[in-house]
């Protein structure tokens, strides 16, 4: 079973595990069907495989449309309210004061990369779509339907807990001292406010934005090798090479870094995509 479909289930389930006790009926029907699509998708994808075993059939064809509904399916946010409705029942059961006393810190920061969508946006990365088409999909489905809710999620108690404000705090300072190199060269934007909340929302999106773009670039890179062992293939049998639509991309991954370069270029995308997520919460647009 491929990692990309059961790693959803496996996340499924520990928020099932977790929330049991305050899962109401339409948040029990959500975490239903998120089980159910993967499961079906399984089914089809075997179905096909054994009956067309050449091109995989009806799922061969539509494959990347259903993983296009997926990613839609995703960031529609309705995960976003189920999840603050649960945090806020839990916290409510168990009595803020004490769950905040007993909360170890590394236990608060995996509350809030799981809060931040972060896990799911990189396993939709590699959900089998091709680059051209997932990339612009995924982007503005991040930016819709997973930033905007940003201002939400850190209003909320839930997502601050006292043992996690100091680590949001130096995590900030740590990136507005980074983003000191690229100063002169950023489009200029008004003071950036250092309130816990503000912190919470920049941290926030710069976890989102970049669980969509740094998996995308491995991706595309991958792609280009497949599609160059691809192009191969036929001409080693004599058959002319194919023109996808997504040459154009795959000529942009080529002069993308590799090996330890990519690792320095990587850190620079997170360094801009902090100063896009501070411009954006500056600007009013979070």
């Amino acid at each position: 079973m491929p990692s990309h479909t059961t790693l959803p289930q496996v996340f499924t389930a520990l928020g099932c595990m977790r929330f049991r006790p305050y899962l109401c009926p339409a948040a029990t029907a959500w975490m239903a069907l998120n089980f159910a699509l993967p499961l079906a998708n399984i089914t089809w994808r075997r179905r096909c495989a054994k009956s067309c075993p050449e091109d995989g059939g009806s799922w061969g064809r539509w494959r990347e449309a259903l993983c296009a509904l997926v990613r839609a399916f995703a960031c529609t946010g309705v995960t976003w309210r189920m999840v603050l409705r649960m945090f806020a029942a839990e916290r409510g059961a168990a009595g803020r004061a004490r769950m905040d006393r007993n909360a170890h810190p590394a236990v608060a920061a995996l509350d809030y990369i799981n809060l931040s969508a972060a896990p799911g946006l990189i396993m939709l990365a590699f959900k089998p779509l091709r680059i051209g088409y997932a990339l612009p999909l995924q982007l503005v489905l991040t930016c819709l339907g997973c930033a905007r809710y940003a201002g939400s999620v850190c209003s909320h108690p839930g997502a601050q807990p006292p043992q996690l404000r100091p680590l949001l705090r130096a995590a900030a300072r740590a990136m507005d001292t980074a983003a000191l190199v690229l100063h002169p060269l950023l489009p200029q934007h008004g003071p950036r406010s250092h309130s816990g909340t503000a912190d919470c929302v920049s941290l926030l999106v710069l976890l989102q934005l970049g669980s969509c773009l740094l998996p995308a670039l491995y991706k595309a890179h991958e792609e280009l090798r497949l599609f160059e062992l691809h192009q191969w293939q036929r001409a080693q049998h004599g058959l002319p090479l194919e023109c996808s639509r997504h040459e154009h991309v795959y000529a942009a991954a080529e002069l993308l870094p590799s090996g330890r370069a990519a690792c320095l270029w990587g850190a620079l995308l997170l360094v801009i995509l902090w100063e896009v997520a501070v411009a954006l919460q500056t600007l009013g647009l979070l």
